[in-house]
């Protein structure tokens, strides 16, 4: 996986596709943290992409080019630092990420901060379908009758709920 990442990675980078060299990036650091290939399993942190990057643009406006995977991922994050979708996209990440690992606070934290978001900007999309389970789950399983912080969960699990039966109905 790590080979074919690697020269696709390229090849897009080549062809001055920037979004899709950034999205490429956030999901081979994805697939390397569900592979256990990171030391974080919810953070996108490794040798494909580096979220704490996002927010250090003046120190990646440098422009040294290099073949290793770490600096083509510091690019990716440096070019789509305007982008206004790059943070909720890393969050919808993460939050996938956290059902996985079992850590679904964070990912019931991450779904509150990125669903309205992606709904309105990813209507359409199967990706949106895909989101709005792993919201939902996150958030169910991060609510608790008890606690009063997690009646924003329970909320957003129900409208998540209610989102995927409207889609099923209109198919």
């Amino acid at each position: 996986l790590d080979a074919e990442m690697s020269t696709y990675s390229k090849v897009v980078k080549d062809f001055r596709q920037n979004r899709q060299f950034q999205q490429l990036c956030l999901f081979w650091q994805a697939a390397k943290n569900l592979h256990g290939a990171s030391n974080q399993t919810i953070r996108l942190v490794g040798d494909a992409f580096d979220e704490r990057s996002m927010s250090a643009t003046d120190s990646m406006q440098s422009g040294s080019e290099s073949n290793t995977t770490a600096n083509n991922s510091a690019t990716a994050s440096q070019q789509s630092t305007s982008e206004a979708s790059a943070p909720e996209v890393i969050l919808a990440i993460r939050t996938m990420l956290a059902m996985y690992f079992g850590d679904f606070e964070s990912g019931a934290d991450n779904a509150v901060k990125v669903y309205d978001y992606a709904v309105k900007v990813g209507t359409g999309t199967v990706s949106v379908v895909i989101g709005t389970f792993y919201c939902g789950v996150c958030c169910f399983a991060a609510s608790s009758p008890s606690k009063q912080k997690q009646q924003k969960y329970r909320n957003m699990a129900r409208t998540c709920r209610t989102n995927l039966k409207k889609w099923v109905k209109a198919g």
